[in-house]
């Protein structure tokens, strides 16, 4: 395993998956935590509200630009392993996008992690945050794309050869052991 691993992190948004990976580099700082809303809000300085709310043919466009804003990003620091915290699936005004697979195989994970809850439980995040405004979902609807996000990543995991850990939000010695062990294979 190289020093400069990729871990690629998936969960729908409201799931806890960035407080999982922050909580994860605070106790292991040698990770670079790179957010995808987060390099693209940079790279086309604009607001993740534009972003989720664009044409469903711009987030797809837009995946582009957010795989050269990660090798961008990772210039600053090559040598250290990184965590990826996105999204397989977008839920935007447009309807769901799910995340092409050769997106995904462009950031050379080395592994897969998808970070899921109950739907009941996601919903209730999404509601308290108020920090950021997201579709207003059914806790059905969660459920649904909860398991199509989680079909998204086992088909990268197919396609691309790579091991897929699930992960349940909060559960940091779950996140810690799927990357921990894979940094030391």
């Amino acid at each position: 395993m190289t020093a400069a691993a990729v871990f690629a992190v998936f969960g729908i948004s409201g799931v806890g998956k960035t407080t999982l990976v922050k909580r994860f580099v605070k106790n292991h700082p040698s990770y670079l935590h790179l957010q995808a809303s987060a390099l693209l809000r940079t790279a086309k300085a604009t607001t993740s509200e534009a972003l989720r709310s664009a044409p469903a043919a711009e987030i797809r466009d837009n995946q582009d630009i957010l795989v050269t804003a990660f090798h961008t990003a990772r210039l600053d620091a090559p040598e250290r392993p990184v965590i990826f915290d996105g999204h397989s699936l977008i839920d935007g005004d447009a309807g769901l996008v799910i995340i092409p697979t050769d997106v995904i195989a462009r950031l050379d994970p080395v592994r897969l992690i998808f970070v899921y809850d109950e739907p009941r439980l996601i919903h209730q995040r999404r509601i308290s945050d108020t920090s950021r405004r997201r579709p207003t979902r059914s806790i059905e609807q969660l459920a649904e794309q909860q398991a199509v996000a989680f079909i998204a990543c086992q088909r990268y995991a197919a396609s691309l050869d790579l091991p897929l850990d699930s992960v349940l939000a909060g559960e940091l010695v779950g996140l810690a052991g799927a990357i921990l062990a894979a940094t030391h294979d």
